[in-house]
């Protein structure tokens, strides 16, 4: 027979069994939290270091940019064109380097930013002339051809970058080209589209010129109004038939300029953009007048002059649709590559 004391010890012992069973269990639970708090601490500490170490970075390029900006300045205000500058630096450098080239190969030269060529265009102009104007004799009329040859290059210099920048824009819209207008651009993502007006009766256009239509008679009733109030104010006196002549000028230029179906662009297999006049209104690209059922190639930079009416001279009047085309030539030749691809 069991003795009851002996009994009544059993769940005491059983208590402190548990009891140490569970401290022993929460010692690894704080190592791991005291090691987690140390890493935290670690990790904080170099957080801190880093952020320290990038403000003065920060604070370094800052300065450095400052001293960049002020020496453009001097360089601008002595005259010295600082890309000629680094031009030649380059070719110096490689010059120097060049023993290490292989055959064949060259120092690319790297590409200019757009606000870099902005200040070889407009910035250097003023120096240049100011430079010409103070030479004499023959020097000054030599002098005074160089500025418009340098004006042309930068232009162009300038036109290069635009046309670039907008093959960028038109990579991005999925176009083969575009129509640049007063009211807006026009993105053509199709081989073949047509120009013309969009009304119930003929039905939708590929490219709707209504807008630009607007914009071109406001801008033509603008120009009217300011030649009106010069000749008010020079004193000049009207023939007795100036306003029915007037009248019927305002008449006509209430009509369209543009025809319902005016135009029809398309891209050939050849990888030329080629104009048809389908419209009764005059057409004229690039101060070429096109005739209506007669095509003409569209290269790249063209100037489409849509109503208005052609002077003797071919070129039309300001009151009529005017349209800059660009084409993608990315695009372009991915669609020539394509078609004969498709043809062989």
């Amino acid at each position: 027979m069991q003795n009851p004391a002996h009994e009544a010890s059993r769940p005491a012992k059983r208590a402190k069994i548990d009891d140490a069973e569970a401290g022993a269990s929460t010692i690894p639970e704080l190592e791991c939290i005291r090691q987690s708090d140390t890493q935290l601490a670690y990790l904080q500490a170099q957080l801190a270091a880093t952020e320290a170490l990038y403000s003065a970075y920060d604070e370094e390029l800052q300065g450095l940019a400052s001293q960049l900006k002020g020496v453009k300045h001097a360089h601008l205000r002595a005259g010295k064109p600082l890309w000629k500058e680094g031009a030649e630096q380059q070719a110096g450098a490689t010059s120097a380097a060049g023993s290490g080239l292989g055959a064949g190969e060259s120092a690319a030269p790297e590409a200019g930013t757009f606000s870099d060529i902005e200040e070889d265009v407009l910035l250097y102009t003023e120096e240049e002339d100011a430079a010409a104007a103070a030479a004499g004799g023959e020097a000054a009329l030599a002098g005074a051809e160089e500025p418009g040859a340098a004006s042309g290059e930068r232009l162009a210099a300038l036109e290069a970058t635009c046309s670039a920048i907008s093959q960028e824009d038109m990579e991005a819209q999925g176009a083969v080209g575009c129509l640049a207008g007063r009211s807006g651009r026009y993105y053509l993502r199709s081989t073949a589209v047509t120009l013309g007006r969009a009304t119930d009766t003929k039905g939708d256009v590929d490219v709707d010129l209504a807008p630009e239509e607007a914009a071109a008679a406001a801008a033509g009733a603008g120009s009217s109004r300011d030649g009106a109030g010069a000749g008010q104010a020079a004193g000049q006196a009207g023939a007795p038939g100036t306003a029915a002549r007037t009248s019927g000028q305002s008449c006509a230029a209430a009509q369209h300029s543009v025809s319902r179906r005016q135009a029809l662009l398309r891209l050939g297999p050849d990888g030329q953009f080629r104009l048809t006049n389908m419209g009764r209104q005059a057409v004229v690209v690039n101060d070429v007048p096109l005739p209506q059922g007669h095509t003409v190639c569209l290269p790249h930079l063209s100037l489409v002059e849509i109503g208005g009416g052609s002077s003797t001279g071919g070129g039309s009047s300001s009151s009529g649709v005017r349209l800059l085309f660009l084409a993608n030539l990315a695009a372009v030749g991915r669609v020539v590559r394509r078609s004969s691809a498709l043809v062989l």
